[in-house]
């Protein structure tokens, strides 16, 4: 096994099976290396087969014919990712998400390319994976921690904060096969963050819990990127990618096709969802706009209450997001709406036309302006406006769409006072006699 560590470069013992699955030609891993994970050319490939009788004529006769087709699940996949960052994975379904995560931790051994891991790595994938269900949950913590490298005297000690963690109390003296989903998700993922992980992937299971869980594992993951774990996390919820994440990057048919800046790289996604694949280029820090231009945003103001326009504006006091549209071409159902965003690019609150029952009249050459008026009671901040124009709510096709349209500064009209959460909501507070 040591020999296995040097070969490898990793400071600390890997399980077995992560161990074996490793193909890495790199330096001696050291443990100030700013780099956690390394990927280069790393693919995956699957062979199908039309009929069963293919399989044995494969067998057979291989060596002359090929009696299958060859499905790169992942492939040609460079990525390096540093320690102590937090990394969005994004991506449809069957883009290669799960499949990228399951070569990182060692469940699935690639077919091309190579891979480096420096540190410990924990991994809450396929809920449940890795179980026995005649076991009872304390036998699965050992037998997962055992797994992740822990020896039984670790494993002794982390008994304790896992039950803790999961919340299942006498149910761990009970096989797993009588687990709901929502239980079996609660103790993998308390044994995931338990065993001190250099590296937690993650993938899709959070969106199974319940809100309370949910909560608390989103307080422990962002606990953890504090202390310095490289997360990589796998989801499609955007707003958690951009509270979460600081770097993201998008897969595509296995491939690796946008990389960078959370925010630039979530906004890209969203075009390329509902504009198809002819979306421009994603720039950190610059507003970013798409759509088929078959009708256009002419111009968005925000104006206070004396109508002038401005970017400074005051909790408490009303303003009117004033957007003015063009159409070129004729439009059966256009639909305009906002998101007021802060600086992490999480959408805190808006509408549209379709929502308030407002009906835009699309006619080709036609001129429309739409006005939102609303109360600013955001605590104090950097905020911006996000203004898009789509045909038909219900299968949007993107007709213009303008993130960071406008750049908002919001102030607090009393000084020194301290606004807890997100908005500044005026609470009466009294004493009941």
């Amino acid at each position: 096994m040591n020999q296995l560590k040097q070969q490898h470069g990793l400071s600390r013992r890997p399980s077995q099976q992560l161990a074996a699955r490793l193909a890495v030609s790199s330096p001696q891993y050291d443990v100030v290396d700013s780099i956690a994970l390394r990927l280069w050319g790393l693919g995956k490939s699957y062979r199908r087969y039309q009929r069963q009788w293919d399989r044995v004529k494969q067998w057979l006769w291989g060596r002359d014919r090929q009696y299958y087709t060859e499905h790169w699940a992942v492939r040609g996949v460079d990525l390096t990712i540093p320690r102590g960052k937090t990394i969005g994975i994004l991506g449809a379904n069957g883009s290669g998400k799960s499949t990228l995560l399951q070569l990182i931790a060692g469940t699935l051994t690639p077919n091309e390319g190579s891979l480096q891991i420096n540190g410990r790595v924990a991994a809450l994938l396929e809920l449940g994976s890795g179980f026995h269900p005649e076991f009872s949950g304390w036998e699965n913590v050992r037998l997962q921690a055992g797994i992740l490298g822990l020896s039984e005297q670790e494993i002794d000690q982390k008994l304790p904060m896992i039950a803790q963690f999961s919340e299942l109390g006498e149910a761990l003296d009970r096989p797993l096969r009588t687990y709901s989903t929502g239980m079996i998700l609660r103790l993998g993922f308390s044994i995931a963050i338990s065993v001190e992980p250099d590296i937690l992937l993650v993938d899709e299971a959070l969106a199974v819990g319940d809100m309370h869980f949910q909560q608390k594992c989103m307080a422990r993951i962002s606990q953890l990127g504090e202390m310095g774990v490289t997360i990589v996390l796998v989801t499609h919820d955007i707003g958690t990618t951009k509270r979460l994440c600081d770097e993201a990057h998008v897969l595509e048919k296995g491939r690796l096709v946008q990389s960078g800046e959370t925010e630039a790289v979530c906004n890209w996604y969203v075009a390329r969802m509902l504009s198809g694949e002819n979306v421009p280029e994603c720039q950190p820090h610059q507003p970013y706009r798409h759509g088929n231009q078959q009708a256009v945003i002419e111009s968005c103001q925000l104006l206070d209450v004396k109508n002038q326009p401005t970017t400074q504006a005051w909790i408490g006091s009303t303003y009117t997001l004033s957007v003015k549209l063009r159409f070129a071409k004729d439009i059966e159902r256009p639909v305009l709406g906002f998101y007021l965003r802060d600086r992490f690019g999480t959408e805190l609150f808006g509408t549209n036309t379709d929502n308030a029952g407002i009906e835009l009249s699309g006619v080709a050459g036609s001129e429309a302006t739409v006005q939102f008026r609303f109360d600013m009671h955001v605590r104090p901040g950097a905020y911006s406006l996000c203004v898009g124009l789509v045909d038909d709510p219900t299968q949007p096709v993107c007709l213009d769409w303008m993130d960071d349209a406008i750049l908002v500064e919001v102030h607090d009209p009393i000084p020194g006072r301290t606004v807890h959460g997100l908005f500044a909501e005026e609470i009466e507070v009294t004493l009941a006699e």
